[in-house]
């Protein structure tokens, strides 16, 4: 059967799987490792936002108070250079791909740091990193990889037929 073949600009490093950006598990969509990615225009970001802002926001998602040390411990412990699907808030869990959403970021693969007032976000990738990332794709077209080496790549055990056939 026909796969569905999603992409993105930029994996960041990391391509994300299906369920991190929607809700259903997709075989072929599976997180893993894109070495491709980590160059170019898109693969790095930063942002910072005003501390007050994001703890309202996760103290509205959460149920804890905006001024609960859980809430700034768990921004802060994002590990950096991997790829998160969900941040725990006590007994509450946010997707990261809400706060890409709510903060207008590039995308939900971040690490945050303290920065006064403000929390600043390095961020990887753009877009939601399910799937071809475009960027790692050029890259690996570059290098010489075919076609079906590239989609074999991005899209996990998947086989390659001709319509007609379907």
């Amino acid at each position: 059967y026909p796969i569905l073949s999603v992409f993105h600009a930029n994996s960041g490093g990391h391509t994300a799987p299906s369920e991190d950006a929607w809700q259903a598990r997709i075989s072929y969509l599976r997180g893993r490792p894109d070495p491709y990615s980590l160059e170019g225009p898109s693969a790095h970001w930063e942002k910072r936002i005003l501390k007050k802002d994001m703890l309202n926001y996760l103290s509205s998602k959460s149920g804890l108070p905006s001024d609960d040390i859980r809430l700034t411990k768990s921004l802060l412990n994002i590990p950096e250079g991997q790829r998160i699907g969900t941040l725990d808030l006590g007994d509450k869990k946010v997707k990261t791909r809400d706060i890409r959403a709510r903060f207008k970021l590039r995308s939900a693969f971040f690490s945050v740091q303290d920065d006064g007032d403000y929390f600043k976000l390095y961020g990887r990738g753009f877009g939601h990193g399910v799937g071809m990332s475009q960027d790692g794709a050029m890259v690996m077209a570059s290098k010489g990889y075919k076609y079906r080496e590239i989609l074999s790549f991005y899209f996990i055990d998947i086989e390659f037929d001709v319509v007609q056939n379907l």
